[in-house]
């Protein structure tokens, strides 16, 4: 079952999501912002540019495909899920 996140507790579940990859990828990490947590260590969010402007789209965090590896491209691990909430939305009923 997937949970959308009280807002109260984003910061949290940014946070939980950001640690996983902050090390290795800093850039990335504190550009991702989750929304919805699975309870399996993936989440789902907006990602952010360099100048803080919100990037079209609805981005996945898959710890599973994380390899701790700052040679690793960024895009393996946080990758876009859809382009506008409308679509991420019909895409979990």
């Amino acid at each position: 079952m997937w949970h959308f996140t009280p807002i109260e507790q984003i910061p949290m579940i940014t946070e939980d999501s950001r640690g996983w990859f902050r090390e290795t990828h800093p850039n990335i990490a504190n550009r991702y912002v989750a929304f919805q947590d699975y309870g399996n260590g993936d989440t789902s969010g907006y990602l952010f540019d360099k100048h803080l402007k919100s990037v079209i789209g609805i981005y996945i965090f898959e710890h599973e495909s994380y390899e701790f590896d700052e040679d690793q491209n960024w895009e393996e691990f946080v990758r876009e899920t859809d382009s506008a909430i409308e679509g991420y939305l019909s895409s979990l009923c």
